[in-house]
Formats: structure tokens, C-alpha cells, sequence
């Protein structure tokens, strides 16, 4: 099982609070955040909570800040790729309130000026009494002091957030992720503003925040994949208004599904699922590029965990027992071991945690916690894929009209591991013994193909025997023309490498790099990417006298080579003779927002699918516009065919996001337009007549609904090159996706199926479903007389 934490984008400014929080009863009527004293430590009030708050928003939602604030920066408007510091807030800029149903505010929580104030790291630190509650909200106006009344709603300028968990984000995100949650409960509540508990909602109970919680934290996932990509750029926005009403547009999908899911919580756990004599069961689906596509699905019981891989080119899937000891090597008391990279469980506590321990090296153990229990019974099967990262990808592959049914669950889960992890990666080698990227032998590497790769002024070292190999005596001076630079490779990039120079110095410095083979001018280059430190230690497990190199990498260094947060911090250790390159966990690490299911729900996951669509897996923003089926002219007795595979379902993506590549939001095809007239249709003409009829060299009908144009060919007599006798019944369907204004020409997706192809050969035959998904242009040539 594989858990992905994303990284915060750099276009935000940030600060971050400690706040203490809401009570259940009185809070003031002044309610505004006092000034901020000196910083100083303050002992936290009896019966509180404490809260970690990180405030983030694009520099342009800055552009009115006061004058003061810019005077203390020093400059005034910031270019949006950098971030303003932790003192672009202060007390003022915060207020926390109660809120009702409708998101009005009932009460004003007042903030002694006391129990405010900045820590000398920059953090925020507030105290209020209470606990973590549904309906106390904080809102933040990044230019002045939020503008608040009581009995209206909270100002449309504040991003916002409610005191859910210790950590809380506060951001556009969360802002339309609460602000959607409390539009379904004010639907539920008819429009009127009432307590939680008049919608039988605990404000305080645990699986009430955690639903809600799910629900900001897959709004948060979707927003930075979609900034990430480049959908939405923050710093185009300047004003929380129009910032909302774009985030909450591209988010809708996800919103929708994730309220669905709040409404649908249920109370028994993935425990009780457990205790019932059920499993575990999971999916993971994700496109890695040129590897293609990897699709894998598994279940965990308390005797083994069993994977099942799909097989892209083989069309089925693979089983695999994974209780072999043959995956990385973990440290363990007796040293390094293999473990299996899988895991069973081991216990399920009388509090509903469950251990799960590796299949093959028990004392390397993680607790599953169950978070949110989903009643999934009426669902669409398809659209909850759609939303959930772990099997979005296979949303198109599942039947539109499949529904889970009654009893099938969702489990969404956290999973924290119980003791520090050590890992060293592990590569025997393909069938021969070859390790996959070099001409070398495994087995004179010992066995295991990964060592630390050292590079040094371009050129690889011999493979590491020992720590020292990785140090340099002194850092190089990277300002000459041709640095002589020595660093331990860290990940391959497309222009290069990620080099990280481990200095032999008191400070034990690290200066990470990115070597680029070619640059612009045609020689290789340094870039510098961030500095760090390595330490050197020797834990438990590790024979007498060795030790490891441990270096945490700074965020810049993952982003540059497009690194997984489980790769962080690096290890370097001995193991057969040669340094080992590997990763840490430490104790009490979590992972958040998984999604697994109980066995009814797995099935009807599973009997949904169907593979025959998967050529839609291959189409995206990048090729939609060009994806078209290969063709071979001499196939099915000489009528020509498909040579790749395409269905409905490819065709619909294309033209989806097509049309997005290109703005087209026209009408699409009008019948009075095409009745009794004549187009030139890629290189044939194509003859419509008002009552219905057409030729193209073929008769055929044809009828034009929502924008679509559908053609049918019914027993049309053909003879092939064999002079065998054919009945051809066939039916093509047209959609636009681009049209030339000052021409009129429409630019077309064309879907053509037909069952020649399921009798002619030499073929093969295809499956029904199977098309041939082609392209042209859509122009008039005359009226007919």
C-alpha cells in the first residue's frame, strides 16, 4: 500500500498559530483578537486544546494590505513567487466564532490580549479554553481586522477554517470545503440558520470531525494537483471573492462526493469488519509515463495479504502471495533483514486500532485507525472512483450505471508506523542476474543492484565500499566555469542528476545540485538547489562499530527531482560490502485520506470494471487532439480496419478534453443546418436529406441530438478482395471540438464501428466494442437542388 503527502506550493505566504480552542459556552460579545505583547511562553488554560494553524494564501490577495505591514517587509507589492514571512499577520488579523447551520455567526469568542502573541519562531500562539468543535470557526482577513457580526454570515474577504484536528490549514481550500459543508447542512435545514444538535449533529464527536475533515482534505489534495498542473494559477486572483468562486467550480466533483460521503457515515469501523471475520481490502491505480500504467489490488487478512496485478498487454490479472522475504532490507535487532513488503494483521484492540505487521519481519509494525465508516449502498460506482485519488485513474474503465449495493462499505483510514524504519532499497536483478540500467552483475555487487551511485565532475565512481567514499574534504566552489564537484546521487531528473555534496567539515555541510548533461549552451552545468546537513549514526540493529549517513532533504530538493515524501530523509549504510542507498520512517508517522474497503464493496468494484476501455487510460490533456486509432488498409478482406484499440468510452475523453484544449463551447452539430446540403467530410461527401436519409457512398440515416450527429449503415451488401459477399451494418457518430469563426469549417471526432469486423479475415476479429476513432474537418459544399 502505497500513501502520498503533498507539499505546500510555493506561491503562498504562510504563518503559522497555536491556538487553544473553542469553549462550549460563554465566549464574549467583544470578540475581536486583542494586540500582540511581547512573545513569551504561556502555560496552556486547564480543559483546552492546543492547535497547530497554518495560514496560506496567494501574495495578490496582499495588494491592499495597510501601509505598515509592507513597512515592516521593507518593499511594497511582492512578486507572487515568493512568500510573504510569518509577520505579514498579527493579532488582528484573526477572529474565532461560533456559527450556526447556515454559517451565520452566534457568538464571538474573545481572545485576551495575554493569550495572544507571536513565538520566536514566527508562530502564532492563542489560547481558548475547549476543545476541538464542528462549529468554531476561524477566519482570517490577510489585509486588516475581519469585519464581523453576529446573526450574519462570515465575511466574504476571510479564509476560514473550523477547529477540527490539532493541525489545522487555513486557506482557500478549507474556506469552500466548510463553506460547502455548511450550504448542504443549511439545505438540510431549509434555509433557516439552527443549532447542530436540531440536525442531530454532535459538534464534538470525533466521527463528525473526522468526516469533515476527509471532506477539507480532499478539496486541499485536489486544489494543489490542479495548481500543481498549472489548471489554476493563485496568483492571478485578487480578491478571496473570485478566488472562491474558481476553486469552488474546479471542485465540485469532489465536494459533491465528499458530502455525500459526510451524509453517509455510519458508525460501525473497519474493526467491526475485522472482528466480523472480514478483510481488508484496498486499490491502487497510477499512470507512471513511459512505464505505463500500474494497476494492483490487494487484501489483508490476519493470515496473509494476497496482490493481484493487472497485466496491461496480458488483459488479466496476475495473483501473488506476498509472504516472501524479497523486498527491501529493513534494520532489525538481528540486523538487516528482507522484509516482504507486505503486511497482516496482527491485533485489533478493544478500541477499534489495528496492528498490521510485515509479513515477514514482525517488529516492523504500523497502527490502521478507521476514521470515517461510508455507507456506500446506492452510489454510483464510477463517480466515487472518479473523486478518490487511489482508483480515480480507472474511473472511465467502470460501467456508468453500476451502483454498490447494500452492505458494501468504505473505510477511509490512517495508518502510523509504531517504531523507526530503516530501509535499503533492494534490486536482485532481471531473469539473467542484470541489473536493469548497467551492463553489471548483481551478484558482484552482492547480490543487490542498488549501491550508492557517487559522481564526481561528471563521472561515476566505482561503486562505494565504504562512508568515507561520499565525503568531499571541502565544498567546491560552483562559481568557476568548470567546478570539480563530488556528490552522492540522489534521483535522476530528464536533463540530468540530483547531486547531494556531503562535506567532511564540522558542520558536516550539504550542498545538493542539479547536474545537467547539456544546458542551453551545450555543456554540462551545476545548479544549486539547497543546503542542508548529514549526521552520521549508528542504531540499534546495526553490527558493532558501524554506522549510517542520514540526510533529511529540504522541499526544494523533492520538487526538483520530482522525489515521494517517503524518500525525505536518505540513508547511506554498508550492507554486503557496498554502501546502500535507502529511506527513513520515523516512529509515529502518519498517513491520511486512504481509502479501503470491506469485501462486498472490493467485489462490485472489481465486476464494474471492465478492461476492454482501457486505451482511455492513454488519452490526456496533452494528446487529446491528436489521439487517433492506427489504421491498416489491407485488414478484414481488403475493407481495412483499427490496427489499435479505441471505444466509446476513448472517443467521449477525446472529445472532452479536446474541446478543453481548444475553448470550443458551441452548439455543436444543428440539424437544419445539415438537411438537404453536402459537406466534405475528411475526404469523402457526405449528402443529408431533410426527411432523414444520406449517402456517402454507402445509404445510411442520420439524426442529430444534443449536438451529436449519428449516423447508421443498415445491410449495405458489400465483397471484399476475396470476392466473398458481406452484409455491413455500421454506425458513426460525430462530435465538434473546434470551429473556424470566419469560415464556419467544423473541426470533428468521428467514431466509426461496424460488424465487418467481426466476420471478414484476415483480421483478427475485434471485440464489438472496438472502433475506429478518426478525425477531419466538417465543410459545406452546397445546398442541394
Amino acid at each position: 500500500m502505497t500513501f502520498k503527502k503533498l507539499a505546500l506550493n510555493s506561491v503562498f505566504l504562510s504563518s503559522m498559530a497555536v491556538l487553544t480552542a473553542c469553549d462550549n459556552g460563554n465566549g464574549g460579545s467583544d470578540g475581536l483578537l486583542g494586540s500582540s505583547p511581547e512573545p513569551s511562553p504561556s502555560s496552556e488554560p486547564v480543559g483546552s486544546t492546543t492547535f497547530t494553524i497554518s495560514v496560506e494564501a496567494p501574495d495578490s490577495l496582499a495588494g491592499a494590505q495597510t501601509a505598515s505591514i509592507f513597512d515592516k517587509l521593507g518593499q511594497f507589492f511582492l512578486p507572487s513567487a515568493y512568500a510573504i514571512g510569518n509577520d505579514d499577520l498579527d493579532a488582528d488579523n484573526f477572529v474565532v466564532t461560533i456559527v450556526d447551520t447556515a454559517g451565520n455567526v452566534v457568538e464571538l469568542v474573545e481572545i485576551a490580549a495575554e493569550n495572544i502573541f507571536q513565538n520566536e519562531d514566527g508562530t502564532w500562539a492563542i489560547q481558548v479554553p475547549g476543545d476541538p468543535r464542528l462549529d468554531c470557526v476561524i477566519a482570517v482577513d490577510v489585509n486588516g481586522s475581519p469585519q464581523v457580526t453576529v446573526g450574519s454570515p462570515l465575511p466574504s474577504d476571510t479564509l476560514q477554517a473550523p477547529t477540527l484536528d490539532e493541525d489545522i490549514d487555513i486557506d482557500i481550500a478549507s474556506t469552500v470545503a466548510f463553506q460547502s459543508f455548511i450550504e448542504s447542512l443549511a439545505e438540510e435545514g431549509g434555509g433557516a440558520g439552527v443549532g447542530f444538535d436540531e440536525l442531530d449533529i454532535d459538534v464534538d464527536d470525533s466521527t463528525e470531525l473526522a468526516a469533515v475533515e476527509q471532506l477539507i482534505i480532499a478539496v486541499e489534495e485536489t486544489f494543489d494537483d490542479l495548481v500543481d498542473s498549472g489548471a489554476i494559477a493563485p496568483e492571478d486572483f485578487t480578491s478571496v471573492e473570485s478566488f472562491y468562486a474558481e476553486v469552488e467550480a474546479v471542485t465540485a466533483e469532489v465536494i459533491e462526493q465528499e458530502i455525500e460521503n459526510i451524509q453517509s457515515s455510519v458508525s460501525d469501523t473497519l474493526a467491526d469488519n475485522i472482528n466480523g471475520g472480514g478483510a481488508l481490502y484496498w486499490w491502487e491505480a497510477e499512470d507512471e509515463g513511459e512505464d505505463g500504467f500500474f494497476i494492483e489490488r490487494g487484501v489483508v487478512s490476519t493470515s496473509a495479504e494476497v496482490l493481484y496485478e493487472y497485466d496491461v498487454d496480458g488483459g488479466q490479472w496476475q495473483m501473488f502471495v506476498a509472504d516472501v522475504a524479497d523486498d527491501d532490507l529493513v534494520l532489525s535487532a538481528d540486523g538487516w533483514v528482507f522484509s516482504s513488503d507486505s503486511v497482516v494483521i496482527s491485533n485489533v484492540a478493544d478500541d477499534g486500532t489495528i496492528t498490521v505487521a510485515d509479513g515477514a519481519v514482525a517488529s516492523i509494525q504500523e497502527t490502521v485507525i478507521s476514521e470515517q465508516s461510508i455507507d456506500l449502498n446506492g452510489r454510483s460506482i464510477a463517480d466515487f472512483a472518479a473523486t478518490n485519488a487511489d482508483i480515480a485513474l480507472l474511473s472511465p474503465l467502470i460501467d456508468a450505471g453500476a451502483n454498490f449495493g447494500d452492505g458494501a462499505r468504505a473505510y477511509r483510514i490512517t495508518a502510523a508506523t509504531i517504531t523507526d524504519v530503516y530501509h535499503l532499497w533492494y534490486e536482485p536483478g532481471d531473469d539473467n542476474g542484470t541489473c536493469p540500467w548497467s551492463e553489471q552483475s548483481a551478484a558482484a555487487l552482492g547480490g543487490n543492484c542498488i549501491t550508492a551511485i557517487v559522481n564526481n565532475s561528471g563521472q561515476d565512481e566505482a561503486a562505494p565500499a565504504t562512508l568515507d567514499a561520499l565525503l568531499s574534504e571541502s565544498a567546491a566552489d560552483a562559481t568557476v566555469s568548470a567546478p570539480q564537484i563530488k556528490g552522492v546521487q540522489l534521483a535522476w531528473t530528464e536533463q540530468g542528476i540530483i547531486l547531494a555534496e556531503l562535506v567532511d567539515n564540522s558542520a558536516r555541510d550539504v550542498n545538493v545540485y542539479h547536474y545537467i548533461w547539456q544546458s542551453s549552451a551545450g555543456t554540462s552545468e551545476y545548479e544549486f538547489i539547497a543546503a542542508a546537513n548529514w549526521q552520521q549514526t549508528s542504531p540499534a540493529g546495526l553490527p558493532d562499530g558501524e554506522s549510517m549517513i542520514v540526510l533529511e532533504l529540504p522541499d526544494a530538493v523533492l520538487e526538483a527531482g520530482d522525489m515521494d515524501e517517503d524518500e525525505r530523509i536518505a540513508i547511506f549504510a554498508v550492507h554486503d560490502s557496498f554502501v546502500r542507498q535507502g529511506s527513513f520512517e520515523a516512529a509515529g508517522a502518519e498517513e491520511s485520506g486512504i481509502t479501503v474497503y470491506n469485501e462486498l464493496a472490493n467485489n462490485e468494484l472489481l465486476a464494474a470494471l471492465d478492461f476492454v476501455h482501457i486505451s482511455a487510460l492513454y488519452v490526456n490533456e496533452a494528446n487529446a487532439c491528436s489521439f487517433a486509432s492506427e489504421w491498416d488498409d489491407t485488414a478484414y478482406d481488403g475493407f481495412g480496419g483499427p490496427a489499435s484499440e479505441a471505444t466509446m468510452v476513448t472517443f467521449e475523453k477525446v472529445v472532452e478534453l479536446c474541446r478543453q484544449n481548444t475553448g470550443y463551447e458551441g452548439a455543436g452539430f444543428v440539424a437544419a443546418d445539415l438537411q438537404d446540403s453536402s459537406f466534405l467530410v475528411g475526404n469523402d461527401t457526405y449528402s443529408f436529406n431533410a426527411d432523414g436519409s444520406g449517402d456517402s457512398g454507402a445509404p445510411f440515416t442520420w439524426s442529430v441530438a444534443e449536438g451529436r450527429l449519428s449516423l447508421s449503415y443498415n445491410d449495405v451488401q458489400m465483397q471484399g478482395d476475396s470476392g466473398t459477399s458481406y452484409t455491413l451494418n455500421a454506425s458513426e457518430i460525430f462530435e465538434v471540438v473546434a470551429q473556424d469563426s470566419s469560415t464556419g469549417l467544423m473541426e470533428f471526432r468521428a467514431f466509426f464501428q461496424n460488424d465487418l469486423w467481426q466476420q471478414a479475415s484476415p483480421g483478427p476479429a475485434i471485440d464489438a466494442a472496438f472502433g475506429d476513432l478518426w478525425s477531419g474537418g466538417f465543410e459545406e459544399l452546397s445546398a442541394q437542388p
